[in-house]
């Protein structure tokens, strides 16, 4: 049995080969996420994560991305999290892949930041108004929030995920970073600062 990061309790379930995690009892945490709150009633601090495939430590990776989702009060929906020992084949040709209909991740690679992108994905998907990503593409100087004809790293919602990654990561910010405008995306995006800054050198741009 995987342990939950300490912030969570998960019940583990084995089911076909897949390993379903979910809040002890059902119980779901009131949906916190999201400058308004969630836009989607079904997400948790504690969502229910079904893993398919993958090792121990793939998933170890994984469960502790999502403790820091729930750690910064940032709700998430229920996942299938698929774990992909092959390259970027199963992931669409990227390291990581989000697709929202049903939720469900695919990751390539056993990397903390990816895991991190993509669950921003998910989360994103489920929190954040129009409004939020309109400001959000002027405040990221993206070309538009999303679209085939614009390039990747061009994109509000790429760099949407990459920021509240960024936000997320453990670890203290170094002067550097303390001054990253991605803090402010993240406040925009969550309407609440980055658990990082709690121990941040003080910001002291010229």
């Amino acid at each position: 049995m995987l342990s939950a990061p300490r912030s969570l309790r998960f019940v583990v379930v084995l089911i076909a080969g897949a390993i379903v995690l979910g809040a002890p009892g059902g119980a779901a945490a009131l949906p916190t996420g999201g400058p308004s709150g969630a836009i989607r009633p079904d997400v948790s601090l504690a969502p229910e994560i079904t893993f398919v495939d993958g090792t121990p430590e793939e998933r170890r990776t994984v469960l502790d991305a999502v403790g820091l989702f729930g750690a910064a009060g940032l709700s998430l929906p229920a996942l299938r999290v698929r774990l992909h020992p092959d390259g970027k084949a199963g992931c669409h040709g990227n390291m990581g892949y989000f697709a929202p209909t049903p939720p469900t991740i695919d990751l390539c690679f056993d990397r903390r930041f990816l895991a991190l992108h993509e669950l921003a994905h998910a989360w994103e998907w489920s929190n954040v108004s129009d409004d939020i990503r309109a400001r959000f593409v002027v405040q990221s100087d993206a070309d538009a929030w999303d679209g085939d004809d614009v390039p990747h790293s061009h994109r509000g919602v790429e760099r949407a995920a990459d920021t509240i990654a960024f936000g997320l990561l453990p670890g203290s910010l170094s002067l550097s970073e303390a001054c990253d405008p991605m803090l402010d995306g993240f406040a925009l995006l969550t309407g609440r600062p980055s658990p990082r800054l709690a121990a941040a050198p003080t910001c002291s741009a010229s």
